[in-house]
């Protein structure tokens, strides 16, 4: 019992701040009771296998995020993503296929939001293939009218 007693305050002390601040050391770059470094939200949306927030450390770059999303889908289009810097509210369009041709890479801050939009081929498929559709059952609605009223 005099153990509890000795501990108790500062225990309560720590589990109150746990409550308070689950992601103690945010911002900060202080690390947490569990020795690893403190986790920092990057956002990446659009055509990657994982969108999402994603917690990383706080020196990222735009392929950390890429690979943490699991990757771009077949139909992103890299040459038109859009950053929007969470620090000045800045919207940055990136080709990045440029910045890899030319060996570089684009360094995030927490905050960030990283949008990787939809090519334009697969969205002209599919109206296409809409369009395709619609055409058939019309054919086919005039052919059973001609059928049927002759």
């Amino acid at each position: 019992m005099i153990f509890f007693n000795k501990f108790s305050k500062p225990i309560s002390i720590l589990l109150l701040l746990s409550l308070v601040s689950p992601c103690f050391g945010q911002g900060s770059g202080l690390t947490g009771t569990s020795g690893k470094a403190a986790a920092f939200n990057y956002y990446i949306w659009g055509q990657v296998r994982g969108p999402g927030i994603h917690k990383l450390g706080p020196k990222v770059d735009i392929t950390e995020l890429l690979s943490a999303a699991g990757g771009p889908m077949a139909d992103a289009n890299l040459s038109n993503v859009e950053i929007m810097h969470g620090i000045d509210h800045r919207i940055e369009q990136v080709d990045l296929n440029e910045v890899y041709e030319r060996g570089e890479t684009i360094t995030l801050s927490p905050g960030d939001v990283v949008i990787i939009k939809r090519n334009f081929w697969p969205k002209f498929r599919e109206t296409i293939s809409i369009v395709s559709s619609f055409a058939v059952f019309i054919n086919l609605a005039y052919t059973m009218a001609r059928y049927y009223t002759d």
